[in-house]
């Protein structure tokens, strides 16, 4: 899993009882650096998780030729990229299975926590669907060790509705992204590179601040931070301490000598 990103891309590695292998991230692209990528895997490796960082189809066509390569898994993390297009094709449909996430803040969002896994294979849906529903396949019969993880009526009613306007929204999320593009000219702000033969669908629009001599780097995004919210903009640091660095996984194996 890439360094760069949301602690449940690694949790769920640890909850199954794998072993967490952090991967770095490019400085261009915030994805997965797939030299360091390949050299990280060895004869144990089972699987990929690429994941589609906000609103930002990764680079899909190593990964899967990797996997291909050694008959690895890939589970997409496409918890931020709804809808998002890698060369013309939907995100969450290239790897063995996806996971997309329903939390009300994503661009397709419930009232409450939800979150869905998309499959080709029938005999994986099959399981995931059991797992959900405490393992039980029929009433009374319990063939996993699974949990109460059902997606409930309401959630899924409002869902529904709002899946009918998700491209609607996509289309005014990236129209807002353009004006950025066109009208943020600052030298010391770094906006997110546009990648060829992707459509981003812009679930946050991450810039980078540097630094200019005077003040270092997170002292002036500190300062721009202040100045945005005295005139009513929003921000947040995403994410300020990566996956590797949490306190969860201080004594977990693969990480310890990693800065």
């Amino acid at each position: 899993v890439p360094t760069y990103t949301y602690t449940a891309t690694a949790s769920v590695v640890c909850h199954v009882g794998a072993k967490l292998v952090i991967c770095d991230v490019a400085s261009e692209s915030f994805f997965m650096d797939y030299e360091k990528l390949g050299a990280l895997k060895n004869e144990k490796t089972k699987a990929i998780m690429p994941v589609h960082l906000q609103g930002r189809p990764a680079d899909m066509d190593p990964i899967m030729e990797l996997a291909g390569k050694y008959h690895l898994k890939v589970i997409e993390d496409a918890a931020q990229a709804h809808g998002a297009l890698y060369k013309g094709k939907k995100v969450g449909t290239f790897g063995d299975a996806a996971g997309f996430s329903f939390y009300p803040g994503k661009n397709l969002g419930a009232l409450g926590d939800g979150g869905a896994v998309t499959t080709n294979d029938p005999e994986l849906a099959a399981c995931v669907r059991a797992l959900a529903n405490y393992g039980s396949q029929k009433k009374y019969v319990f063939k996993y060790a699974g949990r109460n993880s059902r997606l409930d009526e309401i959630q899924a009613a409002v869902l529904d509705v709002k899946l009918r306007h998700l491209d609607e929204d996509t289309k005014a999320r990236q129209a807002i992204a353009n004006y950025y593009y066109d009208h943020i000219n600052n030298p010391l702000i770094t906006l997110p590179k546009r990648l060829p033969d992707s459509e981003n669908v812009y679930h946050l629009f991450p810039i980078l601040v540097k630094g200019d001599g005077q003040l270092a780097i997170g002292d002036r995004r500190d300062k721009l931070q202040a100045y945005l919210a005295e005139n009513g903009v929003g921000t947040v640091i995403h994410y300020p301490i990566p996956p590797h660095l949490q306190e969860c996984y201080a004594n977990h194996p693969s990480l310890q000598g990693r800065d």
